[in-house]
């Protein structure tokens, strides 16, 4: 290890380290100016990720990518994941996302890659074309690790150089480095980030840690809804299981709005259905040209329901998984006895919801 790689991560890190416990060690904590005057306050319920950075006006990207490697040898520069980052990677990610609720999502991904030793890298910037490839690429390297011994990934950073080359012939030619997110799911990230209100990475987070045929499969959700509600003239609710725990609403200006309750309480149906730790709810308001206007959301915890609420939902969650059986036979005939149960719930149907035959 080079006296460079010591002085570049370390001592800044502690730094932020030691600033991460005095943040948490209340509820608010002040800033204070050089010369010991207040200069504000933070509070640790105002942040839902909070990351040290060590950055370096050197560009290290070939020793920051192997930091997370070097504790099984004996020597840990730190004793909590740290983002190093060099100016030239601030400057890449300036040029690459254009949304900062993408930006959010990547620096959360990079500090799970941070403590995934699968991931074998040379090149801080391969983080960045992996991500751009694969979205959870820490988990794409868990999948790849059973199968092969030794998995090393390199050259991922190709078409990052080649967007970059473009750029120095043309300034103004458009990013080609973008991840395939669906129309509906990127008119959310651009209406929160036109709203300026950063409390939404919760949900902007959710969103984006799909995998992209199930962000595909969000989108159609709300197209449907949105092509079948004005024959139906009732608001459809839609619901998501398994890599998606979501319940979506999108109301329209000729509809009549249920309240949020309403909305509410069909979420806790189907987190009782699939008996699911918790389910995110979501509400998409339209235009009359099909443009987001307004979003609620709430994550609904299994531990707010009640016993006694359970009771009373239990004849509608009754009466679902039936409706939901029949169309399901509809669709595809007779139900096997032994195939996996349609309603998330991982056990076989004869032992779950065919039981109500």
């Amino acid at each position: 290890m080079s006296d460079h790689s010591k002085t570049s991560s370390p001592e800044p890190s502690r730094q932020g380290l030691r600033f991460l416990d005095y943040l948490q060690s209340k509820d608010e904590v002040s800033i204070y100016e050089a010369e010991h005057k207040p200069l504000c306050t933070l509070r640790k319920s105002d942040y839902s990720h909070v990351i040290v950075c060590a950055l370096s006006i050197d560009a290290f990207t070939e020793i920051a990518s192997k930091l997370q490697h070097l504790a099984p040898f004996g020597i840990n520069l730190v004793d909590e994941p740290v983002l190093p980052l060099a100016l030239d990677d601030l400057r890449v990610y300036r040029d690459v996302f254009t949304n900062p609720y993408r930006f959010l999502h990547f620096i959360e991904q990079r500090m799970k890659a941070s403590r995934a030793f699968a991931l074998e890298l040379d090149d801080e910037l391969d983080h960045l074309g992996l991500y751009l490839e694969h979205n959870d690429y820490s988990l794409h390297a868990e999948d790849l690790n059973p199968v092969l011994d030794y998995v090393k990934f390199a050259g991922y950073r190709k078409k990052i150089d080649q967007f970059f080359h473009a750029r120095l012939r043309d300034p103004d030619s458009p990013s080609t480095l973008e991840q395939d997110i669906p129309e509906i799911i990127s008119n959310i990230l651009c209406y929160f980030q036109a709203l300026g209100d950063y409390r939404n990475s919760e949900l902007t987070s959710e969103l984006l840690n799909l995998s992209g045929e199930t962000r595909k499969q969000l989108d159609d959700l709300v197209r449907y809804g949105l092509q079948r509600q004005p024959e139906r003239k009732s608001v459809i609710f839609e619901s998501m299981t398994g890599d998606a725990r979501l319940t979506v609403a999108c109301w329209q200006p000729f509809l009549f709005r249920p309240n949020q309750q309403a909305l509410e309480r069909h979420a806790k149906i189907d987190l009782l259905m699939h008996n699911e730790p918790d389910r995110m709810v979501l509400g998409l308001t339209f235009s009359e040209n099909s443009q987001i206007t307004d979003i609620s959301w709430r994550r609904i915890r299994r531990q707010e329901i009640s016993s006694e609420e359970e009771a009373m939902l239990y004849p509608e969650i009754k009466k679902t998984k039936i409706r939901r059986m029949l169309k399901v036979r509809q669709d595809e005939g007779k139900i096997g006895r032994n195939r996996k149960c349609f309603c998330g719930s991982g056990l076989k149907f004869k032992k779950c919801c065919g039981k109500l035959m």
